[in-house]
């Protein structure tokens, strides 16, 4: 967010917020845009999908992406790529295959409450949620979703 607010502290229009979603009431149809980088899995998934519908303006643009997990014979073949790409990944960032054991007992309590949705979950939320939205599976457990608000 320090960053962000940086680079776009010359744009009047730009919003940045760092807020508890969970708790915070957003205004109808007050977004043009609204983005979540890892964030729905921590929240219960159709409701916060509707919650963020409500938010977005008329044309406004919902862009989401967030982890899932699958247990399918489609996503083991995708899990069986994405493990040598996301050892690849922390190797060339940490330098060391192995996290320490701060970084491995903060990412423990950190994910010691998420619940990952599967695909066919997330589809299913966002078509009864989201109708027209499009949903696609992305490497490292990862899917992405766009939706745009009808005028």
């Amino acid at each position: 967010i320090r960053r962000a607010r940086i680079q776009t502290a010359g744009l009047p229009h730009v919003v940045l917020q760092t807020a508890d979603l969970s708790t915070l009431t957003l205004a109808d149809d007050a977004f043009d845009c609204i983005v979540a980088i890892a964030t729905l899995h921590h929240l219960p998934l159709a409701p916060t999908l509707a919650q963020l519908r409500t938010a977005l303006r008329p044309g406004g643009v919902l862009l989401v992406l967030d982890l899932y997990a699958d247990a399918s014979w489609r996503a083991t073949a995708h899990h069986l790529l994405a493990v040598p790409v996301s050892r690849a990944l922390w190797l060339v960032h940490r330098r060391s295959l192995r996290p320490s054991p701060a970084e491995r007992a903060a990412w423990a309590a950190h994910g010691a409450h998420d619940v990952y949705p599967t695909l066919p979950e997330v589809r299913a939320a966002a078509a009864t949620t989201l109708p027209g939205a499009v949903v696609r599976r992305l490497l490292l457990w990862r899917y992405a979703l766009r939706w745009v608000k009808p005028a």
